[in-house]
């Protein structure tokens, strides 16, 4: 696994993310004022979450020096979820939990949803991964090389 590739990858993604979530919710009739969620927001997360991971595994293991595999697809899936909660604790806990506002910050996380969104990340990256190996394995061709007989000029 290329860490530092993995690691671009997984900052842009919650970057993305984070921009469809804030452009998307208010037109599911997600309130910023309050720490419930709808169940459409809910859906439409795992669902965009599933679009931005089939892209960003597609954008990781163009890479030819990653092996396009369904074990490391699971790998970069689990890599995304550990960095974006490290992320998620470094800079959107602390504002929550700065704020005076009645936001509970850990209401968003604790939501069955939520965990399902997460199951979906690894699944969702392994799949798009085996999906790619299968696909470049049937357009590789088999090793054997053509052999051309050259006319011998008299």
């Amino acid at each position: 696994m290329d860490y530092k590739r993995a690691a671009w990858m997984t900052f842009l993604l919650y970057i993305a993310s984070f921009a469809v979530g804030i452009f998307v919710a208010p037109y599911l009739g997600y309130d910023f004022s309050t720490s419930e969620a709808t169940t459409e927001v809910f859906l439409f997360g795992i669902v965009s979450t599933i679009v931005l991971i089939i892209i960003f595994t597609r954008w990781y293991f163009s890479s030819p020096k990653i092996q396009t595999t369904l074990e490391n697809g699971i790998k970069f899936g689990l890599f995304v979820i550990g960095i974006s909660f490290l992320l998620d604790f470094a800079v959107i806990l602390p504002t929550l939990m700065s704020s005076t506002s009645a936001i509970d910050p850990l209401a968003y996380y604790t939501h069955p949803l939520f965990w399902v969104t997460i199951a979906a990340i690894p699944i969702a990256s392994g799949v798009t991964a085996s999906y790619m190996q299968k696909n470049t394995s049937a357009k590789k061709p088999s090793g054997k090389k053509k052999t051309t007989r050259k006319k011998k000029k008299k």
